[in-house]
């Protein structure tokens, strides 16, 4: 018998999803107006002040709204807003990209817009909510462009031209270890987001950058099970970590909270919820043994291994966030959210976007990406490998010693020993299921003919079989009917429990 096929990316809540949608419109609708736009070139000009020429109409992206001023010198400042009801944290998520910015820009030579001010909703009197007015930077287009194939479909996702030169491939790409070189050489004592030491200070100051590991590490798989499940927000992660595997085990439980509070389009069958929830108990233990902190060994799970240093590793450092100019030059980096001091592990794994499609938009799946993209990561690491050897000139010549492994080492090994899977499937809850049966599985527990849960139930414990057949139960239910449930946090929480043993 075949092994059972899953989707790459399981289906969100889009009853969830629709309900969020329009109010994000009703949101937008309301923003175009001219009071608004009137008030929000007054805020950008009371942090850059100058000679006004024009104000852009302001553009969507994937998270956020941008307004752009235009001033009579040919300079331009941006004023960039959060989504509502997108964006879930938008407070939050804009402290901590600010924090981020003024730290990289004061600790690297990374080209980062500079930040002229920032303030929160309360301090909008545009009333579009917590703002940052920053440098607009001019570019001729974006590293996206620069390497899509011009013969695709105009509304395709993008993906790698075939046939660029390699000369051209090579300089793109050297830029870009540059800068993912320069990331990695920052330290961090915690898991979590950077926060301003001083946010009164910082406030109008465009220099600055002294920040600390404060906040919790805000990732994207929050913002996708606060926009996709019913799950309250006081259920998901809320501290900072000082071991991988403390944070790995709260990543696990998030998948478990998608599978508890996705009431719809998330299980097909009575099977379907068995295989979710026992790979869901499985991977748990995995992350609280400690064995995912070592995957190149998973019969080692001594403590003291993957502790500080963290490292810099951003979710959404992708081409179209890198912006070049004529001559193909990475002018500047933008949109810093979802980064913050992460398992160094996660940092030495392969770029994903050297095809600049992701993993689970590829036709033909996830080994007709690896299979694309293993000639393009030997020319990654190729112009890395350049990278560090200027680096390690500029080290000896001030007798600084580094023992640690070149980071092309850490992600050459990391692509052979699939590591960069395990961190893909720890990160996003809609990838969990495919990845966890197809790699994690037979790595941990054994070949598995049928990719399903029925050789693992052996390994449940008898509690876990009765909450496996509640939960079971449970969603046979919900499936009888399409419909958004808010769920208030103790009755949630008590609900969860039922299943989290």
């Amino acid at each position: 018998m075949p092994p059972k096929e899953r989707a790459f990316f399981a289906k969100p809540d889009y009853e969830l999803w629709e309900a969020n949608e329009a109010k994000k419109e009703a949101w937008l609708n309301s923003m175009a107006n001219n009071d608004v736009h009137q008030a929000v070139g007054r805020l950008i000009l009371k942090y850059h002040p100058g000679d006004p020429e024009e104000l852009v109409t302001p553009r969507g992206g994937s998270y956020n709204l941008v307004y752009r001023l235009r001033y009579k010198d040919g300079t331009t400042a941006a004023l960039r807003v959060p989504l509502q009801h997108y964006s879930h944290y938008p407070e939050e998520k804009l402290l901590y990209e600010v924090a981020l910015m003024k730290y990289i820009r004061a600790n690297t030579t990374i080209p980062i817009p500079e930040v002229y001010g920032f303030g929160t909703a309360k301090e909008n009197p545009a009333g579009n909510g917590p703002f940052i007015i920053m440098e607009w930077v001019h570019h001729h287009m974006d590293l996206g462009d620069a390497l899509n194939d011009p013969c695709g479909e105009p509304e395709a996702k993008q993906t790698l031209d075939p046939n660029i030169s390699e000369e051209k491939l090579e300089s793109l790409y050297e830029q870009m270890a540059g800068i993912l070189l320069q990331l990695y050489s920052l330290d961090f004592p915690r898991i979590g987001s950077l926060v301003l030491d001083d946010l009164i200070t910082e406030r109008n100051s465009p220099g600055g950058g002294s920040a600390s590991v404060t906040g919790r590490p805000l990732i994207q798989n929050i913002n996708r099970i606060t926009e996709w499940t019913s799950a309250p927000q006081g259920l998901l992660p809320s501290n900072t970590y000082a071991r991988a595997e403390e944070w790995y085990s709260d990543m696990a439980d998030m998948h478990m909270l998608q599978l508890v509070f996705q009431r719809n389009y998330l299980v097909k069958d009575e099977d379907d919820a068995r295989d979710k929830y026992i790979a869901r108990q499985l991977f748990r233990r995995l992350a609280a043994s400690g064995k995912l902190s070592a995957p190149s060994n998973h019969n080692d799970a001594s403590p003291g291994r993957d502790g500080p240093p963290f490292k810099l590793f951003s979710e959404d450092l992708r081409p179209n966030n890198v912006l070049l100019d004529e001559h193909f030059k990475i002018v500047a980096v933008i949109d810093w959210e979802f980064a913050y001091a992460a398992p160094a592990q996660f940092a030495r794994d392969p770029p994903w976007w050297l095809l600049i499609r992701q993993p689970h938009h590829w036709e033909g799946g996830i080994e007709a990406f690896i299979a694309a993209y293993e000639p393009r990561l030997q020319t990654f690491l190729r112009t890395l490998r350049r990278c560090e050897a200027r680096h390690e000139e500029e080290r000896e010549s001030k007798d600084a010693i580094d023992t640690d492994k070149p980071l092309s080492q850490y992600m050459q090994e990391s692509w052979e020993k699939k590591l960069w899977i395990h961190g893909l499937c720890m990160r996003n809850s809609w990838l969990f299921d495919h990845l966890f049966w197809k790699f994690i599985d037979p790595l941990f527990f054994g070949p598995n003919e049928d990719c399903d849960h029925k050789k693992r139930l052996e390994l449940l414990t008898d509690k876990e079989r009765v909450a496996m057949e509640r939960l079971v139960k449970t969603k046979m239910e919900e499936d009888e009917e399409l419909k958004v449930v808010d769920w208030e946090l103790d009755p949630a929480r008590e609900h969860l429990a039922t299943f989290m043993v």
